[in-house]
């Protein structure tokens, strides 16, 4: 019996075959843009950072469209942390739905803001983040922050 800690393989030796155990899935992501928001429209945000002090164990996370592709049926952690201009609410979303209002509206005023959620997810579920703002018009934001995420069970 032997266990590669690289690959998560546990295998058998004489003819017991390989099997894959304890896959880590982890993610945090970070955010460094200029994002128009549109009146009353929730705009998908792409968390595109995932070096330096962020990761992507896994790679179940997808930096180019800020999604997370749950890989297999369970529970669920994301937390976000993410500056939010006033007149707005930062919602995640599952398959592209309103899942939960996670802040906000924020009522007047803006600045960073820190949530998590947990959430019983099936494979294949895509999750991201989005933010609603109700301030009348196209406004570009600068947004700084990180989404994160990882597997409870």
């Amino acid at each position: 019996l032997s266990y590669n800690s690289d690959n998560y393989q546990l295998s058998l030796s004489n003819g017991g075959g390989t099997t894959t155990i304890n896959q880590i899935i982890a993610f945090r992501a970070g955010i460094a843009a200029s994002v128009n928001l549109t009146n009353n429209t929730a705009v998908d945000l792409v968390f595109d950072q995932v070096s330096g002090v962020y990761y992507n164990d896994g790679s179940f996370y997808n930096p180019t469209s800020g999604s997370f592709q749950v890989p297999f049926n369970g529970i669920y952690s994301f937390s976000v942390s993410i500056n939010l201009p006033t007149n707005s609410s930062l919602i995640i979303e599952v398959g592209g739905a309103t899942y939960e209002t996670l802040i906000g509206p924020t009522n007047n005023s803006s600045g960073i803001f820190k949530e998590s959620i947990t959430m019983k997810l099936n494979k294949n579920d895509i999750v991201n983040v989005a933010v609603l703002q109700t301030n009348g018009y196209l406004i570009p934001y600068n947004f700084s922050g990180y989404f994160s995420g990882y597997r409870v069970n």
